[in-house]
């Protein structure tokens, strides 16, 4: 199967398999089409290296996919905490996902609170 030929369904379920390597994972988190990137952010298998670069990606449902992601840790939800909260627009949904998180540490939660307190 050439890349060039597989649908946008093929894609999703190349994507959304546990099973598939990270190397076709680290492939398909740079792909232009949003849903396909949700699918690698979501997926159990993606590497912690991938997720890092995908918790910086332009479209929300991205980041609020790694958010929930198994792998996160507490490092990675604070660095995806400081990203979120200096864009010029965040997300709303982001910043509610990061602070249900159980991993985030209570100095983020009051942070998150004293900041985005309207929105929670």
């Amino acid at each position: 199967m050439k890349i060039a030929t597989i649908t946008l369904e093929e894609k999703k379920q190349i994507v959304k398999n546990p099973k598939t390597s990270q190397n076709i994972l680290r492939y398909w988190s740079t792909c232009s089409e949003d849903t396909i990137r949700i699918y690698v952010a979501a997926n159990p298998n993606t590497p912690v290296d991938v997720l890092i670069k995908l918790a910086e990606d332009k479209f929300w449902g991205v980041r609020a996919t790694i958010v929930r992601h198994p792998k996160v840790s507490v490092n990675m939800l604070i660095r995806f905490f400081e990203y979120e909260k200096n864009l010029k627009k965040p997300r709303d949904m982001v910043i509610k996902l990061l602070y249900a998180n159980p991993k985030l540490p209570h100095v983020a939660r009051i942070i998150i609170e004293t900041l985005f307190g309207d929105i929670l």
